[in-house]
């Protein structure tokens, strides 16, 4: 999931884009971003105003999965 911030503050969500975080960011004028990923063992939250940058990953350990 990808939430995209306007200029006027304005949240638009859009699902499932393959687009680069920056060039989906810049093509809807958006003035920050933020790319929501998850797989069977993590998280990933990667967030993009102007040229900065921060990720955050969470990751499962392996011990959780097999837990009874």
């Amino acid at each position: 999931m990808t939430v995209l911030i306007g200029m006027d503050g304005a949240i638009q969500l859009c699902a499932d884009s393959d687009w680069p975080l920056d060039s989906l960011a810049r093509e809807r004028g958006a003035r920050a971003a933020y790319r929501v990923s998850a797989k069977a063992r993590s998280v990933r939250v990667e967030g993009r105003q102007g040229l900065q940058t921060c990720i955050l990953e969470s990751f499962r350990p392996s011990h959780f999965l097999s837990a009874r």
